[in-house]
């Protein structure tokens, strides 16, 4: 178990890291280290853990959610259509479901084309190879929408899901 939690830290900072440039007199903590495990992400948002250790990936700009696992990336498909006409717009936020793989949802905060200010929560169900840990083969089945008409309050920061200890959608930043 601290195995994988230290792995999970590891890669944790590696995706932030894809995210946020440290400046030059910033350091890590002496249990983190910085290593390139891919570079193909394009504006990456947001990112959460499946239960057996993949990395789930959001692309703000492209709509794109991907799966990282093995040094290997999936692409599980594409949130559409978007709202990206600036910074704030976009695939904005991702969370797995807590009961993943019993439940096999992701959730996806993005903003829609529609009328201003019209953020939406969606539940996907996803299909394929929800349990091996090696595996990039899992794609986006239906969807459903969860919230529709978020008012987008302020253009200049949107965030994502927010679940709470027992695993249930409980807002969105």
């Amino acid at each position: 178990r601290g195995t994988a939690r230290a792995m999970h830290s590891r890669i944790a900072a590696l995706l932030l890291g894809l995210v946020i440039a440290l400046p030059a007199a910033a350091q890590l903590p002496s249990n983190y280290s910085i290593d390139t495990l891919a570079s193909t992400f394009r504006q990456p948002a947001a990112l959460d853990f499946l239960a057996d250790g993949r990395v789930v990936v959001a692309e703000q700009f492209t709509g794109a959610v991907k799966v990282f696992a093995g040094g290997a990336i999936g692409t599980l498909g594409n949130i559409a259509p978007l709202r990206v006409d600036v910074i704030s717009r976009g695939l904005l936020g991702l969370a797995v479901d807590p009961g993943w793989p019993l439940r096999p949802y992701l959730y996806t905060y993005s903003s829609h084309p529609g009328s201003p200010g019209d953020h939406r929560v969606l539940r996907h169900t996803v299909i394929g190879a929800l349990t091996s840990a090696s595996s990039t083969a899992l794609s986006l089945g239906g969807s459903y929408v969860v919230l529709q008409g978020i008012p987008d309050q302020n253009p200049g920061n949107n965030g994502g899901a927010l679940i709470n200890t027992r695993g249930e959608l409980i807002g969105i930043n």
